[in-house]
């Protein structure tokens, strides 16, 4: 679109382009550099971005519960929504009943898939 079109169709934004200073490109970034030069000393370190997304399985979800009774709940959900079959659901209860909740992994904590991935 080009400028004097602007001015017609969208008024405000105009007067802003033509009002505005205009700013100047002083360097090329390095491709290789990941942050601006004039913001390392005040840039903070970042942990690396995790490549490869995993799906939270049932077993996933069952670390996180606090009863054996919450872990049921989420059981059967899967079962209902049809993730996993019946027959599925029958082994992780029976887990569950014989073995305990921990039997599944330890505890998560909430929130804790989103800050560290599985």
């Amino acid at each position: 679109m080009k400028i004097e079109n602007l001015k017609e169709k969208f008024p405000k934004i105009y007067e802003d382009l033509k009002t505005s200073p205009t700013i100047g490109i002083d360097e090329i970034k390095n491709p290789n550099e990941t942050s601006c030069p004039a913001n390392k000393n005040t840039e903070k370190q970042h942990s690396p971005i995790k490549e490869e997304t995993k799906i939270p399985s049932i077993k996933d979800h069952l670390k996180g519960c606090e009863t054996p009774q919450q872990a049921k709940e989420i059981i059967e959900y899967f079962k209902k929504q049809k993730e996993i079959t019946k027959t599925q659901a029958k082994k992780l209860k029976k887990q569950l009943k014989t073995e305990g909740l921990r039997s599944f992994g330890e505890k998560r904590e909430k929130g804790e898939i989103e800050k560290k991935g599985l």
